[in-house]
């Protein structure tokens, strides 16, 4: 009885149930990959990945060289030092920008704003020259064939504040509307002591910050300043002056609330950077920070492997039992919604309504988990009432509101397609991790095995075709010869006749089914076609 009791105690201690409104970070570090994933129960909300890599991350910043202008695109190419140079347009320049661009998704306006004075943008040839150095900022990092995108707008974040360069005006998040909180901050930025001739931003997290976590900021930002500053000064051109922090010490420094109840990570190293952290960003914080040394890997005991095999299927089911089929392709990201087994309501039009509105909610969790950006168009459920189709949207607005990253929606159409934008600055999950198939070339489509044995009727008969030696043998994949003799009773006898040549044919297990191997027994010659 009693070592029975001690085995499930055990048990329990090894395997720990998440409470169903407890918040967590789980952080699982190996050799050359790091996963962050945060949990709200069992229930993945945010994921986060990077592995190790010479391609420059967003937020890194390099004494460049202006390699090559290109007047035709308005652009530039930078050379940072990179395997790529990076790619710089003439509305990334610093006097093309005015401070409230400053910030993508922190987007900045004055309390009373001043008249907008109209004044002639540069051009990329008044802009740079070819041989200058310059100091740029990765924007947004390599996707597919395109290298990182760069801007001369540095800023350095804080937890709370944003440091500008070289800008001496001042602002306040767009994203912090309370006007009695806009005035707080604003009287606090009047009476701080700031860097001259530095520009400051409050984030959105510094709401509710007293004073005292602001000069901590300032302190921290006014450091890593002169930090890069002696770096610029001392390391060469095409040279990195700036690393960004690492991706689970950054995602702290963005998603991290007091409302977090714990943060458990896997490496002893990782455990005491964050506690270090901490100690700097958030200090008197209480949340427990947690080191996992047990064999189990830790994914497996906190349920987070389980949800991760789903960001990358195809189909996604909701908990109405409707579900979403989500295609990434080259110039889109397409979600179709369904209904599949939800047939709970007792009238069609609600059915539809309960289907779409899980869908609303559940786009927006795949997009964060997925990291996908650019052009979303997602085909809702056509609805027949104009609230209904009003209702949905609000919930896909109401459900984005966390995301990070910044977007853009569009009123549903008659046809029931919403359109969106959201932004891009890396990779998604599935392009990150996934190469494309060397069969379908990431078509996602083979041939049927009819269409591959008619083919490689072909291609026999062009090799036969231009060869002059009388012995040839062909590797086949065994189903394709299968379906060769199936399909024609006199093969190969036909083609001996008709090209006057012996010829021999063997399976090749290994071989693609679309792929033939010609072995020209005369001379030894061997190809793949």
């Amino acid at each position: 009885m009693i070592i029975d009791f001690l085995k499930k105690l055990k048990k329990v201690a090894s395997d720990p149930k998440p409470e169903s409104n407890l918040k967590r970070f789980v952080i699982n570090v190996e050799n050359q990959e790091k996963r962050i994933a945060f949990l709200v129960g069992e229930r993945l909300e945010d994921f986060y990945i990077d592995r190790q890599s010479d391609e420059p991350v967003t937020g890194n910043i390099y004494k460049g060289i202006v390699r090559n202008i290109v007047p035709s695109i308005q652009a530039a190419f930078i050379d940072i030092g990179c395997k790529r140079n990076g790619f710089i347009h003439v509305g990334d320049v610093k006097e093309n920008v005015t401070f409230e661009e400053l910030l993508g998704t922190e987007e900045l306006q004055p309390d009373q704003p001043a008249p907008a004075k109209s004044r002639a943008k540069l051009s990329i040839s008044d802009a740079l020259k070819e041989g200058q150095e310059i100091l740029v900022q990765v924007k947004k990092e390599a996707i597919g064939q395109k290298g990182v995108r760069l801007t001369t707008n540095i800023s350095i974040p804080g937890r709370n504040l944003v440091f500008i360069p070289d800008a001496k005006q001042r602002g306040i998040s767009r994203k912090i509307t309370d006007r009695k909180e806009r005035a707080r901050l604003r009287e606090m930025l009047r009476t701080l002591k700031l860097p001259k001739d530095h520009g400051i931003i409050v984030r959105t997290a510094g709401q509710t910050v007293t004073q005292k976590h602001f000069e901590s900021d300032i302190a921290y930002l006014m450091k890593t300043w002169q930090t890069i500053r002696k770096n610029i000064k001392e390391m060469p051109p095409a040279s990195c002056v700036h690393v960004e922090m690492d991706i689970a010490l950054k995602t702290l420094r963005e998603m991290y609330t007091p409302e977090i109840d714990e943060i458990i990570v896997d490496s002893k190293d990782d455990f005491v950077n964050i506690r270090r952290f901490f100690r700097h960003f958030f200090p008197g914080d209480k949340v427990r920070i947690g080191y996992y040394k047990r064999k189990k890997p830790i994914f497996d005991v906190y349920q987070v492997e389980k949800e991760l095999d789903k960001i990358f299927q195809r189909k996604v089911w909701l908990k109405c039992g409707g579900y979403l089929i989500i295609d990434e392709t080259e110039a889109l990201v397409a979600i179709d919604v369904n209904t599949g087994r939800n047939l709970d309501s007792d009238t069609l039009e609600k059915t539809i309504m309960k289907t779409n509105l899980d869908a609303a909610e559940e786009i927006a969790r795949q997009l964060r988990l997925r990291n996908i950006g650019g052009i979303i168009v997602i085909d809702f459920i056509d609805m027949a009432k104009k609230n209904n189709r009003k209702a949905v949207l609000k919930k896909l607005e109401q459900s984005l509101e966390r995301d990070k990253a910044k977007n853009n929606i569009l009123p549903i159409s008659e046809l029931g397609l919403i359109e969106m934008t959201r932004q891009r600055v890396k990779e998604s999950i599935n392009q990150e991790l996934y190469e494309k198939c060397p069969c379908c070339e990431g078509r996602g489509m083979i041939k049927s095995m009819l269409s591959i044995s008619i083919e490689t009727s072909r291609k026999i008969k062009r090799v036969l075709l231009g060869t002059k030696e009388k012995k040839v043998k062909f590797g086949i994949h065994p189903t394709v010869l299968d379906l060769l003799r199936e399909n024609n009773s006199s093969f190969p006898k036909n083609l001996e006749r008709a090209f006057r040549k012996k010829l021999y044919f063997e399976t090749e297990a290994d071989i693609a089914r679309e792929k033939l191997k010609v072995h020209y027994l005369s001379s030894g010659k061997i190809e793949f076609i």
